[in-house]
């Protein structure tokens, strides 16, 4: 891919994933979404909120679908959680370990101010159970990492193998 706008992806079969970064890129090229049904790898898709977390979580439905739950983005591109800003990187790192086709979501949960609120949706949602940010899960399933755990690569790399 190219950044002029004007590409087309091959018809062969891609192995990987893709970086926030790159979904970024694709999200300016709209165009290029329609394509990623051909490719074999990790999709993340960055959501705000909880109501958008549910859209997407629905329409993923019976994929592998693994959830990173962070302090939202500030208007200068940081997250109020510093926790978070320090695990991002290590999860990264550790996606070419998680099952091809799967799906990671990357939800900001809001400010500081509407996550210190305890009644906020996320915390009162069981299915979800959150308690702390970060925090990296597999939907549906038990497996899950909080805070510090999602620094630790080892820890990152066990959940995401787990996955299949």
């Amino acid at each position: 891919m190219t950044g002029s706008g004007n590409s087309t992806l091959p018809s062969q079969t891609y192995t990987g994933y893709i970086s926030i970064k790159a979904f970024i890129t694709l999200v300016c090229q709209p165009r290029l979404l329609t394509h990623l049904s051909c490719l074999n790898m990790v999709v993340e898709i960055g959501v705000e909120g909880y109501d958008a977390f549910q859209k997407v979580a629905e329409e993923n439905k019976g994929k592998v679908v693994f959830a990173l739950f962070c302090g939202s983005i500030d208007a200068n591109g940081q997250s109020w959680c510093p926790d978070c800003v320090v695990a991002a990187p290590v999860i990264n790192a550790n996606l070419k370990y998680a099952p091809k086709d799967s799906v990671l979501i990357h939800c900001g949960v809001g400010d500081r101010q509407f996550w210190k609120d305890q009644n906020n949706a996320f915390r009162k949602d069981n299915r979800l159970a959150l308690k702390s940010v970060p925090t990296l899960l597999k939907l549906g399933q038990p497996q899950r990492l909080e805070e510090a755990q999602c620094a630790k690569p080892e820890m990152v790399k066990m959940l995401f193998e787990d996955g299949e």
